[in-house]
């Protein structure tokens, strides 16, 4: 935090008070975040957006402590920006919205007998400029081509999964359905959110199943391809379907009311990269089954994931998968716990994702996610 008034601070929690002198005059200055809303599971962490305020006073004033938010910058002293505030009515409840990822690992220590995580980073919602991003999910669609004016609701929202974060937008008039991913990064201290390209594609419906984003439109089911930044047709339905749920895992049921059909898709998880689907007329009694390709992340029956790329063929050795890293060997199955390639160790989680930047097991692994011996 900078500020010319209250001087630089690194603010490292919000249960201690922290110090600045400025000019012969020391303040006393301390934040305070407020949960928005819980995102979603982002494989090692937990992801959610909350509303950030910094409050400062005078030490030993006696002073109420007052709400500074918009006077100060946020960042580095080499890399800091001020931020667009929210619910500044009065400057009494000021704040910037933030995304926060909440390490599943917990700390050592506890607060109140009570364990927290052991790392938790805070993003802005700007590029590396500091200039303010356009998020979908929080209700900028500025840059859409759309008549829509934004209404809330559950037309947007940001999703989180193993393969990566998802800002979108539903525009219900026109049958459009509109992603974006979102990726975490920090430039000489200044942490931010990397919004990448968007795609649309037409769409009757949208679900969201295990942090993945789902819709259906024009006879197919469609997944947002986080790593490509487009959506891909996944299964061949038929086109009266116009309504559908997806749980995790990739099951889906769809259907539509007045024709009075319905189909289920079940993926397999086998070594076949196939999903069954079976299509019913409710008013004829009929059924059908199809086979539908299936690509990305597939679990079989023994519990081991491989990955079917988009033309078919298994992923084998290192896989970025969004914002992660995987291993998968030369059978083209996904590995956990240490891994030796080439000579240099790695090592990743039970979900399979490598870890970078910690100690496991009492030794290091760098920024690459190598042992540093």
């Amino acid at each position: 935090m900078n500020s010319t008034t209250y001087g630089a601070v690194t603010i490292e929690n919000t249960k201690d008070t922290y110090e600045s002198k400025v000019g012969g005059r020391t303040y006393e200055i301390k934040a305070q975040i407020n949960n928005k809303e819980f995102i979603d599971d982002g494989g090692d962490y937990l992801i959610r957006t909350a509303k950030l305020s910094i409050f400062a006073r005078v030490k030993n004033s006696g002073d109420e402590y007052k709400n500074v938010t918009g006077d100060v910058a946020f960042g580095s002293k080499s890399n800091n920006h001020k931020q667009t505030l929210i619910d500044s009515s009065g400057n009494i409840d000021a704040s910037v919205i933030v995304m926060q990822t909440l390490s599943k690992a917990q700390s050592s220590t506890t607060v109140d007998g009570i364990k927290y995580p052991k790392t938790v980073n805070t993003y802005f919602f700007t590029n590396n400029d500091g200039a303010s991003a356009h998020v979908f999910g929080l209700g900028d669609v500025s840059e859409l081509n759309t008549t829509v004016a934004w209404g809330g609701g559950d037309l947007a929202a940001i999703a989180g999964s193993p393969t990566g974060v998802a800002s979108h937008f539903f525009d219900a008039s026109e049958k459009k359905y509109y992603a974006q991913n979102i990726k975490f990064k920090s430039e000489n201290g200044y942490y931010y959110t990397d919004i990448g390209d968007h795609d649309d594609t037409d769409a009757d419906a949208w679900g969201i199943g295990g942090g993945n984003l789902f819709c259906i439109g024009n006879g197919y089911i469609k997944e947002w391809i986080n790593k490509d930044s487009k959506f891909e047709k996944i299964y061949k339905v038929d086109g009266g379907l116009n309504n559908f749920s997806v749980a995790f895992g990739g099951s889906l049921v769809a259907w539509n009311t007045d024709d009075k059909i319905y189909s289920v898709i079940i993926p397999k998880g086998s070594n076949e990269q196939k999903a069954v689907t079976t299509e019913t007329k409710v008013d004829e009694g009929k059924s059908e089954v199809v086979a539908a390709a299936k690509t990305g992340w597939i679990k079989a029956s023994d519990g081991t994931w491989t990955y079917a790329k988009a033309d078919g063929t298994k992923a084998i050795g290192w896989l970025q998968d969004g914002i992660n890293w995987h291993y998968l060997n030369a059978s083209g199955i996904m590995q956990t716990g240490w891994i030796n390639d080439n000579g240099t160790w790695y090592y990743c989680n039970e979900q399979g994702t490598m870890l970078y930047n910690t100690t496991v097991d009492g030794y290091a692994l760098g920024t690459n996610g190598a042992w540093i011996k």
